[in-house]
């Protein structure tokens, strides 16, 4: 009875489902046009594990790559798949239900194109398909003459259901991206080109994909953002990007698609300088309503790949620390959490994938340090944290983690910490994180947000101050970073402006007195502030 398009409501469904799986099966059944489904052949599966996420299990695709019926390569299985009025079988009301809601969110939405466009520019590709049915068409051909003797079938039928699925392999590529297009109103077909400046030297993730061969070349939607990181393989450091008369320093690219680009990525022999591992976020004290259990943040805040494996993390010496067990490859932008328990800390963060523990120690409320020390036990980056001033104090009565707002500065300085949210944001960007330069534009693009009176009563008048064209939104979070309201979602040009805010949620009630947090965020940038709000 609800649509996904809020972000609570959204987040609330995919802390139950493994989100990434969900997209992958979705867009396999409707690329392969299995029209058996989804009102059949329709599994999934959990486990009772803390956090475990409900998975998708593919089985079943006889109709799949239409050998029942010739030329349904041009079926437009997307819009099949979110039909809310099918019949009864094979897609019923009930069975589309789930994915027209996801669909109705805006980021999944987002996510979902950009994943269907990542797999028909690599594994769905009409040459890898036709290589693939060849290749498994050798392994019967033995056993074909038996077969259809046995069986009194002609060869010429079995060489026809052949020349369809080969077909199918051919022409569906070109007719998914007609139904993308058609159905979520985009703009045009615009093809990007990655290389690498030194094979061997690095690779590009783009979206949801790390192509193998270089250069690659995709195709996706004009407009549509894609998202680009150079990873640097191990000893080697990204240097730049090259796109053309543009260079960006950045290792992570939003780039908006407005027109068709080459980009290349530069890597260079990693020197000692460009490693730099920092301990970017420390939850110390839990609150009841996410008790994760202590957990530190580590943060590539360097240049350069580094294998974590026999790291040491600890509150004293390396004898006496936890040892990260397995390879664990660390590139430029990544994060991992090291946890006092892994079980307790899955129950609420289930989507966070990079997580290493348990580590036989808690960290004290009080404070304690927390030292970081690499195979050959030295000294990377350690933290001696206090539950006073200049460090957050909030943490020890609310729970909220501590995290750096930038994590280039001195994280031994309290001034250079900031209280988090309950829970943290653990595995992805702090939420007090203001940017500098996050898409290698010029300096001083980034928004800026103030509030004034603050505090307030009645209403408060946040002025925004906009130097760099985009959409952006505006919302109110509490201190737990659960979302309240969106106050503005839209494309804004440059410039200053003035918004009020009554200090009610999105129904329109008015919030009770406390401390809250109004985010501006974009695609290129985003800022917080807080206020409060007086009885």
């Amino acid at each position: 009875n609800n649509t996904l398009e809020s972000s609570q409501k959204f987040n609330q469904v995919s802390r139950k489902i493994d989100i990434n799986n969900y997209i992958q099966y979705q867009l396999t059944q409707i690329y392969i046009n299995n029209k058996d489904w989804p009102g059949n052949n329709m599994k999934y599966w959990n486990t009772n594990d803390p956090g475990s996420l409900w998975r998708w299990i593919i089985y079943d695709t006889d109709f799949g790559f239409s050998i029942w019926e010739e030329s349904a390569y041009s079926f437009n299985t997307l819009a099949f798949a979110l039909d809310p009025n099918g019949p009864d079988w094979p897609n019923p009301p009930w069975s589309t239900l789930l994915f027209r809601r996801m669909i109705s969110n805006t980021g999944f939405r987002n996510e979902f194109i950009n994943q269907f466009a990542d797999r028909l520019n690599t594994n769905f590709t009409a040459e890898r398909v036709n290589n693939v049915v060849d290749s498994i068409k050798q392994v019967f051909l033995p056993e074909i003459d038996g077969h259809l003797t046995r069986w009194e079938l002609s060869n010429d039928g079995w060489q026809y259901n052949y020349s369809i699925i080969k077909n199918f392999a051919t022409y569906r590529p070109v007719y998914a991206r007609i139904h993308l297009k058609s159905q979520f109103q985009l703009g045009q077909q615009l093809e990007i080109r990655v290389e690498i400046d030194d094979p061997g030297t690095g690779t590009v993730r783009v979206n949801s994909i790390v192509p193998q061969k270089y250069p690659f070349s995709g195709i996706y939607f004009k407009d549509l953002p894609i998202r680009l990181t150079a990873i640097p393989a191990a000893g080697y450091r990204f240097v730049k990007w090259e796109m053309g008369s543009l260079v960006s320093n950045s290792v992570s690219l939003h780039y908006d698609m407005a027109e068709a680009r080459v980009f290349k990525a530069v890597f260079a022999p990693a020197r000692d300088i460009d490693t730099r591992i920092v301990i970017n976020e420390i939850n110390y004290t839990s609150s009841p309503a996410k008790d994760t259990k202590d957990w530190v943040e580590l943060y590539n805040a360097g240049s350069s790949t580094v294998n974590l494996k026999n790291w040491i993390i600890s509150d004293g010496s390396p004898e006496t620390g936890y040892v990260i067990p397995d390879d664990y490859l660390f590139s430029p932008g990544m994060y991992i959490v090291v946890c006092r328990e892994k079980s307790a800390f899955r129950l609420f963060w289930p989507m966070v994938s990079n997580i290493t523990g348990d580590m036989a120690y808690g960290l004290s409320s009080s404070g304690d340090e927390i030292n970081l020390y690499d195979t050959d036990g030295n000294l990377v980056d350690y933290v001696s944290y206090t539950s006073y001033a200049p460090w957050p104090t909030d943490p020890i009565v609310t729970g909220t983690s501590i995290e750096l707002t930038d994590p280039l500065s001195d994280n031994n300085s309290g001034i250079n910490w900031k209280s988090g949210l309950i829970g943290g944001t653990p595995g992805s960007v702090n939420f007090q994180y203001i940017p500098t330069d996050t898409t290698g534009g010029s300096p001083g693009t980034d928004p800026l947000l103030t509030c004034y009176p603050n505090p307030f009563s009645e209403f408060t008048t946040m002025k925004v101050e906009i130097s760099l064209a985009g959409r952006y939104r505006i919302e109110i979070y509490d201190i737990q970073g659960k979302l309240l309201n969106t106050i503005t979602d839209q494309s804004i040009d440059a410039g200053e402006y003035y918004i009020d805010w009554d200090g009610k949620n999105s129904n329109n009630a008015r919030l009770p007195a406390g401390v809250y947090i109004i985010r501006l965020s974009g695609e290129k940038q985003h800022y917080s502030t807080r206020v409060i709000i007086l009885k």
